[in-house]
């Protein structure tokens, strides 16, 4: 009796150990206000012409700096630490969201230059399947157009981006907006949207279907050419993650393991120690 309950008890303690660590890796933990000033340990930054284009956190907030001389495809952006665990499971539904702030840009290029604000998530950290929503100044030659454009990429291949609507008005700034990505895992149904602007699309069939993902990282930034911006002018703040559940932290996994072997080296002892009782 007193070796069932002494199993009872092991086997306890590492169902225990699961379960805390399931509800370690729920929301919440990955939310960032950024007031730190420094980047917490969920995200890489990525700045492909930090001369032109450069991603930073200070003055409590995550602040774009560009001086116009960056490539289209240049990009500066914060991006999740998948290998530290910070990736949202496609098994479970999940609401992320951050808030972005304009207040003044300068058209230093020409006619036909872009420039986006951008949130979104992808499989693969090339970004070769992914999906974003952006806050895009397009130069007329007359003037700036504000749009919100959606894009998504399937093995590398673009599908074009995609006119959600107009854009904040660029002509009463500062203005605020709010990027939100949300995942319905029943649907297989990606929703990217900016509500002050009532810009929204559905991606059916695209994360699990086309992408075959089981976690998906996510990321913020800019990208693009032809357009100035002073940091503090030009910022991102306020991440949260409002639902949603993270894979197992390559760490946590670690610990399981070892606390499952170590949990059979004792099973095997208390046995092996009864026998030679016996």
């Amino acid at each position: 009796m007193k070796a069932a309950v002494a199993r009872q008890t092991c086997w306890g303690h590492f169902v225990a150990v699961l379960a805390v660590i399931g509800c370690a890796a729920s929301s919440g933990r990955a939310d960032d206000d950024f007031n730190d000033n420094t980047p917490a340990p969920q995200w890489v930054v990525i700045e492909d012409n930090s001369a032109a284009l450069a991603i930073d956190e200070v003055n409590g907030q995550v602040e774009v700096d560009a001086d116009g001389s960056s490539s289209a495809i240049d990009d500066a952006i914060f991006l999740s630490d998948a290998s530290a665990g910070y990736a949202l499971s496609t098994a479970a539904d999940f609401e992320i969201q951050i808030q972005f702030t304009l207040e003044a840009f300068v058209a230093v290029g020409s006619a036909g230059d872009a420039f986006a604000f951008v949130f979104g998530v992808g499989e693969d950290l090339d970004g070769q399947n992914s999906a974003a929503i952006a806050w895009a100044l397009g130069n007329l030659g007359v003037g700036t157009a504000s749009t919100v454009v959606s894009d998504y990429r399937v093995n590398d291949a673009s599908t074009g981006p995609t006119l959600l609507g107009a854009g904040p008005s660029v002509g009463t700034l500062p203005q605020a907006v709010t990027f939100i990505a949300a995942y319905d895992t029943a649907l297989d149904r990606l929703t990217l949207s900016i509500p002050e602007v009532s810009a929204s699309t559905d991606l059916d069939g695209l994360v699990q279907g086309q992408w075959g993902a089981s976690a998906l990282r996510y990321s913020f930034g800019a990208r693009g050419e032809g357009y100035s911006v002073a940091g503090d002018e030009a910022y991102f703040d306020n991440f949260q993650v409002v639902s949603g559940r993270f894979v197992p932290e390559p760490g946590a996994l670690t610990l399981v393991i070892a606390g499952a072997m170590a949990w059979g080296v004792r099973r095997r002892r208390f046995v092996a120690d009864r026998t030679a009782r016996t």
